[in-house]
């Protein structure tokens, strides 16, 4: 974690790589099985990228992992379903987290990428912030959003080639699975 501060505090080098998105989701998640199931919680990966990405596939498996593991301690909390999915768009490459926890009161999501901020007991306030800036060292965008009622996704768009800094604006999905 203080490696990974550093590096970010610093501005960032990638080490790129050739990388198929949806191995690396299926690795991060493979790493979180044990966590979830002791946490009464169930995991589900709806692969559907089937783009080879250029990408530092470590700072990626990193924001991943923070964002699934987030969505699998939330969604422990309210019923213990965790979505991830992938998908090509034109003009990205999208990882979409959604969880069937609490959700993120409408006050706290404009903070939620805040250093240093964190609604969890215990929580160190760095995962989001982290995962955010690994996505935009990629070019990438990040956005938090929550269901009335409960339920939280983050999306996450990468562009097809990582290389580029450049990100236009995103389509907002409004679908969500099924329960």
């Amino acid at each position: 974690l203080i490696q990974h501060l550093l590096e970010v505090s610093r501005g960032g080098r990638l080490d790129t790589a050739d990388v198929a998105l949806d191995p690396l989701v299926a690795g991060v998640l493979a790493s979180l099985e044990g966590m979830a199931r002791a946490l009464h919680c169930e995991l589900r990966f709806a692969p559907g990228s089937e783009r080879v990405l250029r990408l530092d596939p470590v700072r990626i498996e990193r924001a991943l992992d923070n964002l699934a593991r987030n969505a699998v301690e939330a969604a422990a909390e309210g019923g213990g379903h965790v979505w991830v999915t992938t998908r090509d768009d034109p003009h990205s490459t999208v990882i979409v987290v959604d969880d069937d926890g609490p959700g993120i009161r409408p006050e706290e999501r404009s903070e939620v990428f805040v250093m240093y901020t964190t609604g969890k007991r215990g929580g160190t306030g760095l995962g989001l912030h982290l995962a955010r800036e690994d996505v935009l060292l990629h070019g990438g965008e990040i956005e938090v959003l929550s269901r009335p009622g409960g339920g939280a996704r983050v999306v996450v768009y990468l562009p097809p080639d990582a290389r580029s800094q450049e990100s236009g604006t995103q389509p907002e999905d409004s679908t969500w699975p099924a329960s």
